[in-house]
C-alpha cells in the first residue's frame, strides 16, 4: 500500500473536520442569537467547509506520509535506539515480524499522529510514517 501523499491527507482532514464544526458552529450560533438551528445551519455549513478546508490545507503539510531510508550498520543496537526514541516520542510497538516492524501512538504523540513502520533490510531500514515524526525520529537516530 503507498503512503498517503499531501492531497490524500488534505482530503481526509476536510472531510472529518468540515461536518463536526459546521454543526457545533451552528449549535452556538442557534443559541447565541435566538434563532433556529436549520436557520443557523445555513451559515455553520459554509463556516465548517471553509475550517476543514484550511485545517486539511494546514495540517496536511505536517501529518503527510514521508519515507526516509537509514543505512544498517549492526541490527540489534539500531532496534535498541529505535525502540527508546520512539517510546520517548509517545510510540509503542504494535506489531513485529523478523523485518516488519509498526508502532502505534499513545495519546501522548497526539491526536492526530499515524502509526509508523518500520522495514529492516540486509543493509538498509526504510521508515514510513507522518511527516512530523518521522523528522523528529530522523534526529533522534543521528
Amino acid at each position: 500500500m503507498k503512503p498517503r501523499g499531501f492531497w490524500g491527507t488534505f482530503v481526509t482532514l476536510a472531510a472529518i473536520t468540515a461536518l463536526p464544526f459546521a454543526l457545533l458552529f451552528s449549535l452556538v450560533l442557534s443559541l447565541m442569537r435566538a434563532i433556529g438551528f436549520g436557520q443557523a445551519f445555513r451559515v455553520g455549513i459554509w463556516c465548517g467547509i471553509f475550517f476543514g478546508l484550511l485545517f486539511g490545507f494546514i495540517m496536511a503539510f505536517f501529518m503527510k506520509a514521508v519515507t526516509i531510508f537509514i543505512k544498517l550498520q549492526e541490527r540489534e543496537a539500531f532496534l535498541s535506539r529505535l525502540n527508546v526514541a520512539l517510546a520517548e516520542m509517545g510510540y509503542h510497538p504494535e506489531s513485529q515480524t523478523e523485518t516488519f516492524l509498526t508502532f502505534k501512538p499513545s495519546f501522548q504523540a497526539g491526536f492526530l499522529a499515524g502509526k509508523i513502520s518500520v522495514q529492516i533490510e540486509q543493509n538498509s531500514v526504510t521508515i514510513v510514517g507522518p511527516n512530523t515524526y518521522i523528522k523528529k525520529l530522523q534526529k533522534r537516530l543521528q
